[in-house]
């Protein structure tokens, strides 16, 4: 526990060290780039500092895109299969061997390139490449703007500020993808390429995974997948958030297959235990138990967490993700006994599906709306609308 702390702690003073640099960074360029070390105008600081905020947001995004672009390039000269593709909200997936947008966010991140991995061979499969992809295709892009901010900066002044902050932005991208850690929400690339290689069965988990995802894409729902990739990990291994992840699947395939009693059991177990479980992941086991609790199933007491600021931050972030919604849905109807309410996020979910990525899911999340309702109508509760 003291080498994971210190480990914490060294990490935390990297990312401390990489924000001081980038407010240097970016007082060298308002104070001697643009001013020349002299004295402007305060509208002049103004509207400069503007157009240096506006390069910073396309920056962030440009490099995001090469990011998950560099996921693409080298997940392919590895054999993987190309799935989705996602930057923001707005995502390119193939189905039925087409290519459609479709919207999705996930918070935590700004992107995400989905692909279907290869067979595993030896108990392995190329992962250093495609997890690094993105973080080779930043530097490399880095590299070329600041070729670029040396060939214009007295040719075109503004031109050579996006530049040199797009540079910076991608080394930023590299840095904090590159080395292994694990946010509040989920794992960099670093720490999934790390993981793989110290632990097979992690490695396995990776790929099962990738796997699972890619038939999703495909429409399939979780509980039309082969049973055998949703084993339960053995206790010892609950401390790799690769390997915990694939009971956090288990859990979700419980939900599709009606079973909400062993679902119940299995999210209160995760959600109890010291183990490495994601942040969004625990979030989403809270909504899953309760549900669980407001249809009966489960005489916990998780239907209260949705209260709590936390998780009430989490719902906001996540309000387009089916479960959240079909769980807000069965609280507003079984919870609070608000018909209306409750039939506004049904509206909510009929909108949020003509965009979903994932059909399989939005079958899902309806049936379980229809257990709901059913068990409303079999108590025989005194409804009110608003």
């Amino acid at each position: 526990m003291k080498n994971k702390n210190n480990k914490s702690n060294l990490l935390t003073f990297v990312y401390i060290l990489i924000g001081l640099a980038a407010g240097a960074f970016f007082g060298y360029i308002i104070n001697d780039v643009w001013s020349n070390g002299e004295d402007v105008p305060f509208y002049l600081f103004f509207f400069r500092f503007v157009i240096l905020m506006i390069f910073l947001i396309l920056s962030i995004y440009v490099q995001a895109m090469f990011h998950e672009g560099g996921h693409l390039v080298f997940g392919l000269m590895s054999g993987y299969k190309f799935c989705s593709y996602r930057v923001g909200n707005i995502m390119l997936i193939r189905k039925d061997g087409k290519l459609m947008f479709k919207r999705m966010s996930l918070p935590g991140t700004l992107g995400q390139c989905l692909m279907g991995p290869p067979d595993m061979k030896d108990g392995a499969v190329p992962v250093m490449l495609y997890n690094f992809g993105g973080v080779i295709m930043n530097i490399i892009v880095s590299i070329i703007s600041l070729v670029i901010y040396f060939l214009v900066r007295d040719i075109w002044q503004y031109a050579s500020i996006f530049f040199i902050i797009n540079a910076f932005v991608g080394i930023w991208f590299a840095l904090i993808n590159g080395i292994p850690f694990k946010t509040a929400a989920t794992n960099n690339d670093g720490k999934n390429a790390f993981e793989t290689q110290k632990d097979p069965e992690a490695m396995k988990a990776f790929w099962l995974q990738m796997k699972i995802a890619e038939a999703s894409s495909n429409g399939l729902r979780i509980k039309d997948i082969p049973e055998e990739w949703f084993e339960e990990p053995r206790e010892e291994k609950m401390n790799n958030s690769l390997i915990v992840s694939l009971a956090v699947i288990r859990e979700n395939r419980l939900m599709d297959l009606h079973e909400f009693e062993q679902a119940s059991l299995l999210s209160d177990k995760l959600l109890s235990q010291e183990n490495a479980i994601l942040g969004i992941h625990k979030s989403l086991l809270i909504m899953d138990a309760a549900f669980c609790e407001l249809i009966g199933k489960s005489d916990t007491s998780y239907s209260e967490k949705l209260k709590e600021k936390n998780q009430i931050l989490f719902i906001r972030q996540m309000k387009d993700f089916p479960s959240v919604i079909r769980t807000q849905y069965a609280y507003a109807l079984l919870g609070e006994h608000d018909t209306g309410k409750a039939d506004k996020y049904l509206e909510h979910l009929n909108e949020v599906s003509k965009k979903y990525p994932y059909e399989g899911d939005i079958q899902t999340e309806r049936e379980l709306i229809n257990i709901a309702k059913e068990y409303a109508s079999s108590l025989k509760i005194q409804q009110t609308g608003t």
